[in-house]
């Protein structure tokens, strides 16, 4: 069909300013990311530390509809994986990804390291973080020229 894709790109939604308190079983965090341009979703991943509870990406189209794109119900620090589509899915361009985080810095986790204060943001696995990728490719107007392998202009689609 003539689509000729770029490298592939992803879209993040992070958390620096993360606090969970102390003693809460479900602490709730949503991120909103607008797609201004059509994409194409690959995949998805998904970070978190010790008290992460479950994580979900929901994609919101410009029609109204929503689509649940990933859903981690049970989300295990040590099972942390890129999450790649069998088939890739268009993204129409207005679309929205909604990111959401839930942490269980309760007693009741058996992995908390401690249940009694609020877990900030930090790169340590005793501290908290979120991460929430979608990567995608975006389609290219022009086609690359490519010469030994190596793109080197883009395609002067005026005169073909």
């Amino acid at each position: 069909n003539g689509e000729v894709r770029s490298h592939s790109r992803e879209y993040v939604a992070g958390l620096t300013e993360l606090r969970v308190p102390a003693g809460e079983p479900a602490h709730t965090e949503t991120r909103i990311v607008d797609v201004k341009d059509p994409i194409t979703v690959t995949g998805f991943n998904m970070h978190m530390h010790l008290r992460g509870k479950s994580a979900k990406i929901i994609f919101h189209y410009p029609d109204g509809r929503s689509e649940v794109a990933l859903d981690i119900p049970n989300y295990d620090f040590n099972w942390q994986r890129v999450y790649y589509l069998q088939t890739p899915q268009p993204l129409p361009g207005g679309s929205k990804i909604e990111f959401i985080g839930v942490w269980d810095n309760s007693p009741a986790n058996p992995r908390n390291p401690d249940p009694t204060v609020d877990a900030l943001y930090g790169g340590r696995s005793s501290d908290e973080m979120y991460t929430g990728s979608v990567y995608f490719f975006i389609k290219r107007l022009h086609p690359l020229v490519v010469k030994d392998g190596v793109p080197v202009a883009l395609a002067d689609t005026e005169s073909q």
